[in-house]
């Protein structure tokens, strides 16, 4: 619950304009592997407005480790965090990030469950 209330916290304060680049491998840490369904939706959200770049215009070595919880997200039993998963997804503009993850992203469109196909 505290995890949860975290992130929301932390989310609003980088809607806001504020930067927090070393919360980066604490989320990744002890969010990412979470078996938590609200807190993979947060990590979504955090993964979405935090900055992928740094100051050189290069996209952090940190990515590395967001793509394999993605990966790992995209290979779960449960079918919720897998479309959730593929919808986030579908909003990232980084190749780089993406790439690893195509052919997670084909075997999720013939999963069996319908939710995750039609995501």
């Amino acid at each position: 619950e505290k995890q949860i209330q975290g992130m929301k916290t932390l989310i609003m304060l980088m809607l806001n304009g504020e930067s927090f680049p070393s919360l980066l491998m604490t989320v990744i840490r002890f969010v990412a592997p979470s078996e938590d369904h609200e807190l993979k939706k947060l990590a979504c959200l955090y993964w979405e407005t935090v900055d992928k770049h740094g100051e050189d215009g290069k996209l952090l070595p940190e990515t590395i480790l967001v793509c394999n919880a993605l990966l790992q997200n995209l290979k779960h039993p449960n079918e919720f965090i897998r479309a959730s998963t593929l919808r986030f997804l579908c909003r990232v503009k980084e190749a780089e990030i993406v790439e690893p993850l195509i052919a997670a992203v084909k075997e999720n469109l013939e999963h069996r469950h319908a939710l995750v196909r039609r995501t």
